[in-house]
């Protein structure tokens, strides 16, 4: 078979890296896999179809992390004990749906191994739930089989199917999928699961619209300057990246500084390529997974190509090795810790993976293998690009399903109906991932003025949508962010100038009070030319009548001097805001004061 053997050769060049040292209190069953293993390995190695077949039960299924299923239909079995096995494993699901933990519990051999789409092994005594866990504040409705096939025989059935979880968030309802692997054994006149693993699967995310202009900021060379170049360039209306000036891939945007690759197999985890901004907003980073390089000129790039790269040996380690038997089958779970090299770079991953192994006559023989890469959390932005209290807020999916952000210090935290909060950490602009729960995103969303009108609460690519509950006060607080946001991007005196109402006054200290436009604009003529001011509000307050209110908040001025040197003033400020006949708010009073030097 052309997919066994393509298996078996990756399989073959995975495992012949595995140590093959066994500790003394392992029992001979463990010793005979492992070995078993690492023979199928060396078999692989030197294309020994014969030598590999020997170690395959005929009835083997084998699955990936793409939701494809290698096995001989040969061996796909339509017959009463396929119905029974399938009429139990929906049973099994919708008692899990129901909570009933007894019911399921009657399924369960007592050997079990149960591996969950998270990748948590547990025994039949730590088990806990039969399907997938659904995001905080929804709801599972119905668990759906597809995809079904069997393979049996009297000792042993392994079957391989996808999970369609239909997922209802206050109204929003949202589908998961996920391929599951599953081994029965015969018990009298029962059939009992011994082993399960499930794994998502993933999907192209939507696609974020970036003008021409947005995604001119990313076109360039990014380099480790060691030999590795990336070029990002433009293709018609999309992006395009090359390593090495290899043939370019697509390249598609999730979001703001987020990119996937839109040609990765279905089912497969969408690697994210994200780009970092400095302090001014300009990219300057490209990151995939734990590799940063730096945005760099053509020159700068190519001069040192030939540069000597690290040696760096390939390892996958394996640990965590447990062997499950009951009569003649076996399942063995274990994670393997790979390092592999990338142009110089040890690229680190680590998998789950879950094999059962059927005694023949006497010999041990592999009748199914799944295995995933386990998604570690994202690197860490060191710091958020936007303020924190742009976020902040309460944020709605539907009735009865609120989230509340906060700021706790240095700490930016979610809360789902007022349960236990969990700590945000930003992982690009608008995006950040909560620790322990990779598959999880939380992508906030702006309007044309950049206000935060909500967010995304993405999981395996898959979205559930929350609007942002305005309060009083919100549309003056917005106001006045979406003016910070501005003189980030045009300069402050520009910014300003454009929210002045006719009759404004600023207060600024040590100079008398200019009053109007034209005194306004000839006070900030003598500003620094290359000024810009970055300001947080903390607080708007609105008066009764709606019309009236005010902002207050914390800056920093920076700035070069005469000789070049950089300054910071850090202060406060306090601006009165009137809103129009046209909804627009402008500011007609400004005050400023500075903050005691920092030491």
């Amino acid at each position: 078979m052309t997919g066994r053997v393509m298996f078996a050769a990756m399989v073959g060049i995975i495992c012949l890296l595995l140590s093959v040292n066994s500790p003394a209190q392992e029992d001979k069953t463990t010793e005979l896999i492992r070995s078993q293993t690492n023979a199928f390995a060396e078999a692989s190695d030197h294309q020994d179809q014969a030598g590999m077949d020997r170690l395959l039960d005929p009835d083997v299924l084998f699955s990936g992390g793409s939701g494809q299923v290698d096995r001989d239909p040969q061996h796909d079995k339509n017959d009463e004990i396929s119905a029974l096995i399938k009429r139990q494993t929906q049973a099994f699901r919708d008692a899990s749906q129901l909570g009933d933990t007894v019911a399921m519990r009657g399924y369960l051999d007592d050997a079990l191994t149960f591996v969950n789409e998270d990748g948590v092994a547990s025994s039949r005594q730590t088990f806990r739930g039969g399907s997938p866990a659904v995001p905080p504040g929804c709801r599972s409705a119905k668990v759906t089989i597809s995809d079904w096939m069997l393979h049996s025989s009297a000792d042993v059935a392994v079957s391989s199917f996808i999970q369609d979880q239909a997922v209802d968030c206050s109204g929003q309802s949202v589908n998961y999928k996920f391929l599951s692997v599953e081994i029965w054994v015969p018990r009298g006149k029962r059939w009992l699961l011994m082993g399960s693993q499930t794994i998502p699967l993933y999907q192209n995310p939507p696609a974020a619209n970036l003008s021409s202009d947005e995604q001119a900021a990313y076109i360039g060379e990014y380099s480790d300057g060691v030999g590795l170049t990336v070029t990002v360039a433009h293709d018609g209306n999309s992006l395009t990246t090359s390593v090495n000036g290899e043939k370019p891939n697509p390249l598609i945007a999730e979001s703001r500084d987020v990119f996937f690759r839109p040609d990765t197999q279905p089912g497969y985890e969408r690697r994210r390529i994200l780009f970092h901004r400095d302090a001014n907003g300009h990219v300057i980073e490209y990151v995939s997974g734990k590799l940063v390089l730096k945005r760099s000129g053509p020159i700068a790039a190519s001069s040192q190509s030939d540069a000597p790269l690290p040696n760096i040996t390939p390892s996958l380690t394996l640990r965590d090795f447990v062997v499950r038997r009951s009569g003649n089958v076996a399942i063995a779970t274990f994670l393997h810790d790979r390092v592999a090299s990338y142009h110089g770079h040890a690229i680190k991953a680590t998998y789950r993976s879950m094999e059962a192994w059927v005694n023949r006559d006497g010999n041990w023989r592999m009748i199914s293998s799944q295995g995933r890469e386990l998604r570690p959390d994202p690197l860490a932005l060191v710091s958020s690009p936007k303020p924190l209290d742009d976020y902040v807020g309460t944020y709605a999916a539907g009735p009865g399903f609120n989230v509340s952000i906060s700021k706790s210090g240095e700490r930016f935290l979610l809360a789902t109906n007022d349960a236990n909060a969990k700590e945000l950490t930003p992982e690009a602009e608008d995006m950040f991932f909560i620790a322990g729960m990779p598959r999880r995103s939380i992508i906030f969303q702006r309007n044309q003025s950049g206000c935060v009108i909500g967010y995304l609460s993405r999981q395996d690519d898959r979205d559930v949508s929350f609007s942002r509950i305005q309060v009083k006060g919100d549309s003056l607080l917005n106001a006045d962010r979406a003016l910070a946001a501005r003189s980030r991007a045009v300069g402050f005196v520009t910014a300003f100038a454009n929210a002045m109402a006719p009759d404004a006054r600023k207060l600024d200290a040590g100079v008398p009070t200019a009053t109007g436009r034209n005194a306004i604009m000839a006070l900030m003529s003598k500003y620094p030319a290359d000024l810009q001011i970055d300001w947080n509000p903390e607080e708007a307050v609105v008066a009764s009548g709606g019309d009236l209110g005010y902002t207050w908040g914390h800056f920093i001025a920076t700035s070069h001097d005469d000789k070049g040197m950089l300054s910071r003033e850090f202060g406060r400020y306090l601006d009165v805001w009137r809103r129009g006949s046209d909804g627009q708010w402008r500011w007609i009073a400004d005050i400023g004061t500075s903050d005691p030097p920092r030491k």
